[in-house]
């Protein structure tokens, strides 16, 4: 029997590969706002991270900001192309608005324009080289061009700003199994779970890094783990019975 991880799309008839991605059809992108409302909780940007037309007046800021929100709420409502034109505005409205290049490089992620979205994201980094979001949504989208190397580096650009963001170690750690350097993909498991500590979907690949490095006894601790937490995981049910065969448990 073969170890599994996440299903992937592109499976047909019921196989299974081990294969590295997330549960969803997207990565875990994250949007921030000039508010600081967003999903990205730990950046608060204040006024002097950004001038509006060189010296903008109060009035002038505030309503960018209310244009940001606007955009912000179109996202979360999936009206992406709306929101994508009222990035656009702001940006042609003031070029070095980086919360609107940021989200904008976001919307094509989320779309698969994945040229598109390196070409925003990396402008973004232009104009504010530590934003958290962009670095770690830039290692996203080369993970999902199998850049896995440079996604590393993204990954800990992000984390060395934000030592907490969960979803940077889920996402690091993948790059780095993807690579076979399976120790340092089972350190970047191991701390999103401390965070998390019963997040599914980062467990199951800590256990598949496990089983690769045959600690198969801390592999199956983990999958009975899974097993209580969601009955119904399938991947850990299979992953579980080869571990125990593994062990020499035939009648797993």
């Amino acid at each position: 029997m073969q170890i599994i991880g996440i299903q992937d799309d592109s499976i047909k008839n019921n196989e299974f590969r081990l294969k590295l991605t997330n549960l969803e059809e997207t990565p875990i992108i994250g949007f921030v706002s000039w508010l600081g409302v967003s999903r990205a909780k730990n950046e608060l940007p204040d006024d002097s991270d950004r001038e509006v037309g060189g010296s903008a007046p109060s009035k002038q800021r505030a309503n960018d900001r209310n244009r940001e929100q606007l955009a912000l709420s179109l996202v979360q409502k999936g009206k992406l192309d709306e929101a994508e034109d009222a990035y656009k505005e702001l940006i042609r409205l003031d070029n070095k608005n980086y919360i609107a290049h940021a989200n904008l490089g976001a919307i094509y992620l989320m779309q698969g324009r994945n040229e598109e979205s390196k070409s925003a994201l990396r402008e973004t980094l232009k104009l504010k080289e530590n934003h958290i979001e962009t670095n770690y949504n830039l290692g996203c989208l080369l993970n999902k061009l199998n850049d896995f190397s440079e996604a590393v580096k993204f990954f800990d650009r992000a984390l060395k700003l934000n030592p907490n963001h969960f979803n940077a170690h889920l996402y690091r750690g993948k790059a780095l199994q993807e690579q076979s350097h399976l120790s340092d993909a089972i350190a970047a498991y191991t701390k999103a779970l401390e965070l998390k500590p019963n997040h599914v979907e980062t467990s199951i690949c800590l256990g598949v890094a496990l089983q690769e490095t045959k600690e198969i006894e801390a592999a199956i601790k983990i999958y009975k783990k899974i097993i209580r937490l969601k009955p119904d995981q399938l991947e850990a049910h299979i992953n579980l019975g080869v571990a125990l065969q593994d062990q020499g448990n035939l009648e797993a």
